[in-house]
């Protein structure tokens, strides 16, 4: 693995089964899809997700979006065409949550200095998966 990643998001979890080159992870934030890691791992070993802010999407999900997200967006700041937010996503009765950043191009939404319900997705083909 590189030394410099840039800025990214981590989640952690535990593996299941591998599919069709994707695997599911169940992490702080519920059930997240990545592609699986090049070395099989078995099911139940835990890894960590790699996920830049900037794959974190605020558009209309497909209709069979995995990895589709429902939180609130604070504390923006404004740079210009692209706009820094915190993504903060409640987990499941089993999971507690996590605040991820995420980069909007073109921000059509002010969430400065409130709080503000929004629905993100996240490509599976940007979900990186290292086994632990």
């Amino acid at each position: 693995m590189a030394n410099f990643i840039g800025e990214a998001n981590f989640l952690h979890g535990a593996l299941a089964p591998a599919a069709n080159g994707r695997v599911t992870v169940q992490t702080e934030i519920g059930p997240v899809v990545g592609r699986a890691p090049a070395a099989d791992a078995p099911a139940g070993t835990l890894a960590s997700l790699c996920v830049r802010p900037e794959a974190i999407r605020f558009t209309a999900p497909p209709a069979d979006a995995p990895n589709v997200l429902r939180g609130t967006l604070c504390n923006t700041v404004y740079l210009g065409e692209v706009a820094q937010h915190e993504f903060i996503v409640p987990g499941s009765s089993n999971a507690p949550g996590a605040t991820l950043k995420a980069f909007e191009n073109n921000p059509r939404r002010i969430a400065r200095d409130e709080h503000t319900e929004a629905t993100a997705w996240i490509d599976p083909e940007d979900v990186t998966v290292f086994p632990s």
